[in-house]
This record gives structure tokens, sequence and C-alpha cells, in this order.
């Protein structure tokens, strides 16, 4: 994908998106377990995506590094975000956003009517995160995740 984002604040790096590869099994399965292991076996799941042709990855960059990805599904009339993460010591930098934009982008290009997601009820900052992005809550999943969370359904319509 190659897109350049704005530069890191306050390392000053640029922040590159591209489109994961199975190369990046090991970075999706080590972020995973850190942000997302309160919710269940993610460290186990998300990796798989990145071989799956019908989930979109995107991988975000600082200098070689990768800090964040995000998890786009290919479905009929709709795209689904499954994941999103981004690495804590990289947070507040915009990195989610632009990871956010490119699935929204990538939704595009199918002409899908919407894009859904499911975020933890108590993830209050990515809950803003999404509202920004023209997100709406459209309900909630109680016991959602396999460790009893809840979760916010949300959706962007697309046309």
């Amino acid at each position: 994908m190659g897109s350049n984002g704005p530069s890191c604040r306050p390392c000053r790096d640029k922040i590159v998106i591209r489109e994961g590869t199975f190369k990046d099994e090991v970075f999706v399965a080590d972020l995973a377990q850190e942000v997302f292991s309160v919710y269940g076996e993610y460290r186990q799941i998300l990796p798989r995506c990145l071989i799956n042709p019908y989930i979109y990855t995107a991988v975000a960059q600082v200098e070689d590094t990768p800090v964040g990805f995000g998890m786009l599904t290919l479905e009929i009339n709709k795209g689904e975000v499954l994941a999103i993460a981004v690495d804590p010591e990289h947070h507040n930098r915009g990195i989610g956003r632009q990871l956010m934009t490119i699935l929204l982008r990538e939704a595009g290009k199918f002409s899908f009517k919407a894009v859904t997601l499911k975020t933890a009820s108590d993830n209050v900052t990515a809950q803003g995160l999404f509202s920004t992005l023209g997100f709406e809550v459209t309900g909630e999943n109680e016991g959602y995740y396999t460790r009893g969370q809840s979760a916010m359904e949300m959706v962007k319509r697309l046309q």
C-alpha cells in the first residue's frame, strides 16, 4: 500500500502504512497478546487472518518497526473491522486513526454500503476515535468476548 502519513509526535519518525503479509505473523501475535489478552486468545486467532484472502490487513510502521495493525473482513455489501491495535508505546500519535482511514478507504474500493465493528464497552478511547470517523453505536452485545466483557456495536454508512 505504501501510504505515508504524518510524522510521529514527539519522535518525528515517518509512519508508513502498508499491506500486511504472512511475514507479520509474529508481530500480530505479540501485539494481540499485549493488547487483547484480557478479552480472549487473540494471539492464536489474529495471525491466521493474515493468510485469509477475505481479510485485508494494514500494518503501521515507524522506520522498519511495525507498531500497529488493523484488519477488515471483506463480506457481501459490508466490511467489518475485526481488530485494530497500536503498540502502547506509540499511542496518541494518530496511528490508530491512520489505520482506520486506510481500512475505510479499502472498504470504499469494494463499494460496501457500511463498515461495522465491535469494541469493548469500557474502551471509551476507541469509541471516541470511531465516533470522530463517523461510526454510530447501534447496540451492545453483553458477554460478547470469551472472557465475558460486553461490546458496543458500531456502524459507519458509506453509501
